[in-house]
């Protein structure tokens, strides 16, 4: 059974696709009303309709969101009549050739994507995933053996979050969307409210979403739902074992970089009309932009429109000063928010807005990306490439001399900390001496002699704890002390085991938190955000690279920069800061907010009182409210937003 509803009016915005979806475990059909109640509450990702589909126990549902050519064909969830197998999907696939050749995929008409996914999965079963590259999460119902399988991408571009009971499984591509499901907690996961506030806690191992009752999918895991049986899950993917790619020279090594990063940004230029992309002052953004811009020569229907934030006086910006010299060399269209006027193409009404009404622990730290997801969104864009996870994808260890130190190296080691002092975004004007000490202890002090120097450097774990704004008893209680000790042992481990520059777990980490976020922020403003520097091909390339060719002379990034020199001038790619405009973006916000965050301080901290000190954040309040101090105000700018989500979550309906 399947019923069709339009989308939501153009004013409301247009979002990426939502998908969601039950299967009831105690035999009861399910309730439409139920899938109708988690369609309602992501309405926004379904501007071309919505389907809900319904087959006795189990039901599925789909908000449209056209954002690639073939999906305008597209009509989701999809039962196949041979098979009796239904999808829903909120997918990009990327490597669509390959499967076409290897399912036996043809003809004229253009394939949706899900239907590559559904053809793997009655080809290769749940081995599926295991074939499919690009940002995808689905679920496939057998109306034959009763059974839902799920499936999210190797880097977690695509959301998918479920609640699993003894009543029913169901997921959704937002956690707000299960708390409308009947027994679903409003309660928040108190484990990521202890990491606002003490940073050095982890909480690894949680899979759990801001909300205490929703989880989260693990990118590169499958589940499988069925009625009578647990929830079953696996890992079907994992970054491979450090080991440096063999690269004579390096030019070869750029060529392999530009061949895979090329790829990577043709598969996010597949949208239908213009393109946009996300452009900051650095390398990260600029690569992007000549990538797309080398891509899209020759096709004059199709512009690529660059969203920045500058800086009100330009000349006194070096990020803003890139940013003009790369529209004008690149001939990109240009639009632009000077901060912190907040004048262009949103305004202050917008930020607060964005800030207050749709209060979010982790995306209010996103203003800046959320204000250029707002701009493009009206002016009709569904596609805006970023390239948040360039900082983290293209890392190597501050201490990669050791790695020349290692093998004998010593000048070339030497020559490569007295370039870091010059030229290292995090390094420069360090002594060389200093580095070439630090990296001669990476690479040869003996393991006893490194640990006890990392726990003198991390401190005591009460000392950390007691420096926080947490109120003892929710310390206690959520046996925090424990924990972070716990997580140190587990730190001291892997320091111990890792390589040189190993960077492969801890950086897909990094690169998921970023790309979850973004993805939330962009959402809300009906973009679909892609991020090329998050392409699994590229992030495995940069894992594998040698270290000589990632960072060269000093230079981070050093591939990268070298590979764009034609087309940028040298001003943008030797940068060695690292200036940002985000903070412009929180500045104004707590300007024009304090009557509310007066009021919020004096009648509701009561709300935080079981996790925080009110003293101390009071103190932290004042402080900021006499000088603005900047500690401060980053702090009561993030008591503010817990008070207004938790007050969001918790009335939801």
């Amino acid at each position: 059974m399947a019923a069709r509803s339009p989308g939501p009016r153009a004013s409301e915005g247009r979002a990426l696709s939502g998908i969601f979806g039950i299967v009831r475990r105690d035999g009861r059909p399910v309730d439409a009303a139920e899938l109708e109640r988690m369609r309602d509450a992501m309405a926004h990702r379904g501007p071309d309709g919505s389907n809900i589909w319904v087959d006795a126990s189990a039901g599925m549902g789909q908000l449209m969101l056209c954002s690639t050519p073939e999906s305008l064909h597209e009509t989701l969830p999809w039962q196949d009549p041979e098979s009796g197998l239904a999808i829903t999907a909120d997918a990009r696939i990327d490597n669509r050739e390959e499967l076409a050749a290897a399912l036996g995929i043809s003809g004229v008409q253009p394939v949706p994507d899900s239907r590559f996914i559904l053809e793997a999965y009655k080809r290769w079963g749940e081995a599926c995933v295991e074939r499919l590259l690009g940002a995808f999460a689905f679920a496939v119902w057998s109306s034959r053996e009763r059974r839902m399988f799920c499936g999210r991408d190797q880097m977690g571009a695509a959301p998918f979050c479920y609640v699993d009971g003894d009543r029913f499984f169901a997921f959704a591509s937002e956690p707000e969307a299960l708390l409308h499901l009947p027994g679903i907690s409003r309660e928040p996961n108190e484990n990521l409210i202890a990491t606002i506030f003490l940073p050095a806690f982890e909480n690894r191992h949680d899979e759990r979403t801001w909300q205490r009752d929703v989880s989260a999918l693990t990118p590169a895991h499958a589940l499988v739902a069925e009625p009578s049986m647990p929830l079953r899950k696996r890992r079907y993917w994992a970054p491979a074992a450090t080991g440096d790619a063999p690269y004579s020279s390096q030019a070869e090594c750029q060529e392999r970089f530009l061949q895979l990063f090329g790829q990577a940004v043709a598969c996010r230029l597949r949208a239908p009309g213009h393109l946009a992309t996300m452009m900051s002052g650095g390398v990260d953004s600029a690569g992007i932009a000549v990538m797309a811009q080398r891509l899209l020569a020759g096709q004059s229907a199709r512009q690529l429109h660059a969203y920045s934030a500058v800086d009100d006086d330009r000349e006194a910006s070096i990020e803003s000063r890139s940013i003009v010299s790369m529209v004008d060399r690149l001939g990109v269209v240009p639009h632009q928010v000077a901060v912190p006027s907040l004048s262009g193409p949103v305004g202050v009404d917008d930020l607060v807005d964005a800030a207050w009404r749709h209060a979010h622990p982790v995306d209010n730290m996103l203003l800046l990306p959320a204000m250029m997801c707002l701009a493009a969104s009206r002016d009709g864009n569904r596609v805006m490439l970023e390239g948040a996870s360039g900082d983290v994808t293209m890392k190597l260890p501050d201490r990669y001399p050791a790695v020349f130190l290692r093998r004998g190296q010593f000048i070339r080691a030497w020559k490569e900390c007295a370039a870091a002092s010059r030229n290292h975004v995090y390094l420069r004007g360090s002594s060389p001496l200093r580095l070439y000490a630090q990296n001669a202890w990476r690479a040869f002090a003996p393991p006893a002699l490194r640990l006890a120097r990392l726990r003198a450097k991390r401190g005591d774990v009460a000392a950390v704890i007691g420096a926080s704004l947490l109120q003892p008893a929710f310390v206690e209680r959520l046996q925090l002390a424990e924990r972070l000790q716990e997580q140190y042992r587990d730190d001291e481990g892997a320091m111990l085991a890792a390589p040189l520059h190993s960077r492969g777990e801890r950086s897909l980490l990094y690169i998921l938190w970023g790309l979850a976020g973004y993805g939330r922020v962009a959402a809300r403003y009906g973009v679909e955000v892609r991020d090329p520097w998050a392409d699994l091909r590229v992030f495995e390339f940069f894992a594998r690279a040698p270290a000589e060719h990632l960072v060269r002379s000093g230079w981070t990034k050093y591939v990268a920069r070298t590979a764009f020199l034609a087309e940028l001038e040298p001003g943008v790619l030797w940068r060695r800061d690292k200036e940002h405009l985000g903070w412009q973006f929180t500045r104004r916000l707590m300007h024009e907010s304090r009557g509310l965050i007066e009021r919020l301080m004096r009648d509701s901290l009561c709300t935080l009182q079981e996790y925080v000190r009110p003293g101390a954040c009071r103190a932290l309040y004042d402080r900021w409210a006499a000088a603005e101090d900047g500690a401060a105000r980053d702090a009561v700018f993030e008591l503010v937003t817990l008070m207004l989500w938790l007050q969001r979550t918790k009335s939801l309906s």
